[in-house]
């Protein structure tokens, strides 16, 4: 059986972010996430890379290897 390591902070924010709020914009969730939790992520840049990486909107190669096929 394979081990998982439990989820970051960071991870289980933008988690419940998504799924609260699944239908708005990317860049306007990344933004939002960002503001309310500046001590968890750097930039928003970087909330909108793993909001996308989520979504599985980052490119048709990392579709295969998302965590998440539910947003």
């Amino acid at each position: 059986m394979k081990q998982y390591k439990p989820a970051k902070e960071s991870t289980k924010i933008i988690l419940k972010y998504l799924e609260e709020h699944p239908k708005v914009k990317t860049m306007t969730l990344a933004t939002k996430i960002y503001a309310e939790n500046k001590v968890h992520f750097e930039s928003a840049e970087k909330v909108r890379n793993r909001i996308r990486y989520y979504r599985g909107s980052i490119g048709a190669g990392q579709r295969e290897c998302m965590a998440s096929k539910d947003f």
